[in-house]
C-alpha cells in the first residue's frame, strides 16, 4: 500500500510517512442513501506520519465511467469522517480504458454567486499515464499498473513482456510477485494469434536467464490459477468463467507456447510432432518452456517428449 502512495501522492506527504504502521479498518458504512443502498468502501486504512499524526486513507477502485461517482466519493468522505473522526485522504483509482478524456475530480454546490461547498479527491486515472514513462521504475505498483496505463493495441504484447521483465528484475517476495503477475495477466490478455506470436518471438529474443525466470513464475502461477479468480473479476465486479474453461484455456495456451518455442529453437516442426505435443498433459507442458533451453539437440527434445506421460 505504501508503494502505491509513494507512486501517486506528493512527496511532501509521502516523505513523512511512517511506513512501519498501517491498520486496515472496517469498510461498512451506514445505509444513509435509502433502503437497499448500504455501502462498503473498497479499502480503508489508518496510517500515520513521523510526527505520530494519524489519518485515514480511503481508496476506491472504479472500472467504469459512472456520472455519479464523485457524489459517491463525497458520501464516503462524510461517512468515514463521522465514523473515525480523523482527517481523510480520498483516492480514486480509475482503471477504465475509455473515455480517454481527463475526468474532473471536483464537486461544487451552490446557486449563482452563493457557493456552499467544494469537494475534491485524488483521481488516479490510469489511462492518462503513459506506460513507457514507468518502464524503468523500481516501484512494484508501477510495474503492475503499466498494464492498465495508456498504450495502443499494437503495443499490447510489448507492454506485457516489459512488465514481466521488470517484475522479474525487481525480485519481489513470492506472494507479491504472484499478485503482480495476476494483475498483469488480467489486463494484458493475448487474445489473437498475431499477439501471441509476437509475444513469443519477443520472449525468445531476451536474455536466456531472464527468459527462463519469467517462464518459471508464469507456469507456476498458471498451476495455481486453477483455484484463483482473475484479478480483473474484482475490477469488473464479477469472476469470469468457470474452472473448467480456465483449465482448457491454459492447456491451449501452453500447447501453442510449446509449439512456437520449439519452432523458434529448432525450426519448423511436422504434424506428427505437433500431435505429440498436443497429447502432453498440462503439467508436462508447463515444464517444457524451461526444459527446452537445456536441450542441446533436437533428438534430446524428442527423447524428453517420449518419456512424458500421455495422460494426467
Amino acid at each position: 500500500m505504501f508503494d502505491f502512495l509513494i507512486l501517486f501522492l506528493p512527496a511532501t506527504i509521502t516523505d513523512d510517512l511512517d511506513c512501519s504502521y498501517r491498520a486496515e479498518l472496517d469498510r461498512e458504512l451506514p445505509a444513509a442513501l435509502g433502503p437497499g443502498r448500504a455501502r462498503r468502501a473498497d479499502l480503508v486504512y489508518r496510517i500515520r506520519n513521523n510526527r505520530n499524526d494519524q489519518f485515514i486513507v480511503h481508496i476506491e477502485i472504479e472500472s467504469s465511467c459512472d456520472p455519479g461517482f464523485s457524489k459517491r466519493m463525497l458520501y464516503y468522505y462524510v461517512m468515514l469522517g463521522e465514523k473515525f473522526n480523523l482527517p481523510i485522504i480520498p483516492i480514486a483509482i480509475l482503471s477504465f480504458r475509455s473515455p480517454q478524456r481527463r475526468l474532473d475530480p471536483h464537486l461544487h454546490f451552490g446557486i449563482d454567486e452563493l457557493n456552499f461547498m467544494h469537494f475534491n479527491y485524488v483521481a488516479i486515472q490510469l489511462n492518462q499515464y503513459y506506460w513507457r514513462d514507468y518502464l524503468h521504475s523500481e516501484n512494484p505498483v508501477a510495474v503492475a499498473m503499466m498494464s492498465v496505463m495508456k498504450y495502443s493495441e499494437a503495443e499490447l504484447s510489448e507492454v506485457r513482456l516489459e512488465s514481466l521483465k521488470r517484475l522479474r528484475l525487481l525480485k519481489l517476495p513470492a506472494v507479491s510477485t504472484s499478485v503482480a503477475y495476476q494483475f498483469i495477466d488480467a489486463y494484458t490478455p493475448l487474445t489473437t494469434p498475431s499477439q501471441k506470436k509476437e509475444f513469443t518471438e519477443k520472449l525468445a529474443q531476451i536474455d536466456p536467464s531472464l527468459r527462463e525466470g519469467i517462464m518459471t513464475y508464469i507456469t507456476s502461477w498458471q498451476r495455481e490459477g486453477i483455484e484463483i479468480g482473475r484479478v480483473e473479476g474484482k475490477a469488473e465486479g464479477r469472476v469470469e468463467g468457470k474452472a473448467e474453461g480456465r483449465v482448457e484455456g491454459m492447456l491451449e495456451h501452453a500447447q501453442q507456447t510449446a509449439i512456437r518455442l520449439i519452432a523458434k529453437r529448432f525450426g519448423a516442426i511436422d504434424s506428427e510432432l505437433t500431435e505429440k505435443i498436443i497429447a502432453l498433459p498440462l503439467s508436462r507442458l508447463d515444464l517444457l518452456p524451461e526444459a527446452i533451453f537445456d536441450f542441446n539437440s533436437f533428438e534430446e527434445l524428442l527423447a524428453w517428449i517420449k518419456e512424458s506421460p500421455t495422460d494426467e
